[in-house]
């Protein structure tokens, strides 16, 4: 998110990551950690970010629908903690077209029904198991439709472009940030957790324009469908996909992001599986909703639209 200065506020913004960037938006940061805790939501840290007055506040893993809660939870009281410290914080999609965007990075394990890690095979590739292989493919093979669900503003796809910090490419990474999905890396100091613990997946596209009920739901009901249909673990790419040719981006599976909402609807509508995991009642619903957004930006340049969704959002 990010956190707009008071409009007497004229000095420029600090640099990106930096300890200065922290310290001038006291007392936010004390604010926001301290109601986090006390609503149950476990926020690990709050740091300064690449863009301009941009945070991260990263929760500790929850179980199913505890996660969605706690997203709730988190964007509640940001804004509240901003707005006792004369400040307005927002987590829409894009604030400016020259900097990195705001986005909701859904870190994700599986475990088994004794609570054990299922993830983890050092013998295989990236050390991702093969159900947690054919987990990835659901995912990757449903990502168009997914997108609909997990980015779904017109500004969406804006932020979700190659060397934007989001996801350039319908693809599994190691340790990449370009890629749709992600395999991030194993600590193996400072009395870090077994590797079978740590190694998770992380999903990139997405942002808070999405009901995060229905995108952690549409993620689980992917990569569920990846296992059921004994899909492929996908390869695994080490390398930015932008640059690839051709026959190495066929070789290694990699897709392109819908470029607008209305591309995202559409495959969302074309995807009978993907359409299934809503009743109708809600699909239409949810389309109906959507299309209002795309109807009400219509007349609206790339400022103007940005302006309103970061008031909104």
């Amino acid at each position: 998110f990010q956190l707009l200065p008071g409009s007497a506020e004229v000095s420029p913004p600090s640099l990106p990551f930096s300890l200065e960037a922290s310290r001038r938006a006291e007392p936010f940061p004390r604010l926001a950690m301290a109601a986090l805790r006390a609503a149950g939501a476990q926020p690990e840290r709050v740091f300064a970010e690449y863009a301009p007055h941009q945070f991260e506040i990263p929760v500790s893993p929850a179980e199913g629908v505890a996660a969605a809660d706690r997203s709730v939870v988190l964007t509640e009281v940001v804004r509240e903690a901003a707005r006792r410290c004369g400040r307005h914080a927002t987590f829409a999609p894009l604030l400016d077209g020259d900097h990195a965007g705001n986005g909701v990075h859904i870190h994700f394990s599986l475990v088994g029904l004794d609570g054990e890690p299922v993830l983890y095979d050092p013998g295989r590739p990236g050390r991702l198991s093969e159900l947690g292989g054919r987990f990835a493919a659901g995912i990757l093979l449903h990502a168009p439709a997914l997108i609909a669900l997990t980015a779904p503003s017109p500004i969406s796809s804006l932020r979700l472009a190659p060397h934007h910090w989001s996801a350039g490419a319908v693809c599994l990474g190691l340790q990449n940030r370009e890629t749709l999905l992600r395999l991030p890396p194993v600590i193996s100091f400072g009395g870090a957790e077994e590797p079978a613990r740590q190694l998770h997946l992380e999903y990139r596209a997405a942002d808070a324009s999405a009901n995060p009920y229905l995108a952690l739901g549409a993620i689980v009901k992917a990569g569920m469908h990846g296992v059921e249909a004994k899909l492929p673990a996908p390869p695994i790419l080490d390398r930015d996909p932008s640059t690839l040719d051709p026959v190495e981006a066929s070789r290694f599976g990699v897709g392109s992001l819908p470029s607008s909402l209305e591309e995202a609807l559409q495959a969302l509508a074309e995807d009978d599986v993907a359409r299934g995991w809503l009743s109708p009642l809600l699909y239409d619903a949810y389309l109906a909703v959507r299309r209002a957004d795309l109807r009400a930006s219509a007349d609206w340049d790339i400022a103007e639209t940005l302006r309103r969704y970061a008031h909104v959002y």
